[in-house]
């Protein structure tokens, strides 16, 4: 069962607003109106805390927004200093062993991924640098293909 975080009073928008004795100088009907314009209030007011709650949920949804932009935009600016990087360096100064078989490019892509686990090692000294090694795949494809 859900945590109830907020709630929307009053619950029963209907009940209490019938007067209470005999009202012999009330002409006919006159409870229902009087029911009527209770209702009415009530419901004014249910609707006044549904707009108090909604503004909290928002003010909530917004700074989570703002911690989530705050975290990709330092995401975004270790990934452009590891792009950078891997652009200063010379793919053909990366020693490959020569072998005729079709392991060579494999063997190939492997010297290629242990520089970029170097070059990551090298620039991201926070403990959050899991989660930019797990988007190894994106820079290092553009970087291969230009």
């Amino acid at each position: 069962m859900p945590f109830v975080m907020r709630k929307v009073e009053p619950r029963h928008v209907c009940r209490g607003h019938v007067p209470a004795g005999p009202h012999p100088g009330w002409p006919v009907g006159a409870e229902l109106e009087a029911v009527a314009n209770g209702t009415l209030t009530t419901s004014l007011r249910q609707l006044a805390s549904l707009l108090t709650v909604a503004e909290d949920i928002f003010a909530n949804l917004t700074a989570e927004l703002a911690q989530v932009a705050e975290r990709s935009g330092h995401l975004r600016h270790k990934l452009d200093k590891v792009e950078e990087r891997l652009c200063t360096v010379d793919p053909k100064k990366i020693p490959v062993p020569r072998r005729e078989d079709s392991s060579r490019l494999a063997s190939a892509e492997m010297a290629i991924r242990r520089m970029w686990f170097d070059l990551v090692e090298q620039v991201h000294s926070t403990p959050n640098c899991e989660r930019t090694v797990s988007l190894i795949g994106f820079p290092l494809k553009r970087a291969i293909q230009s």
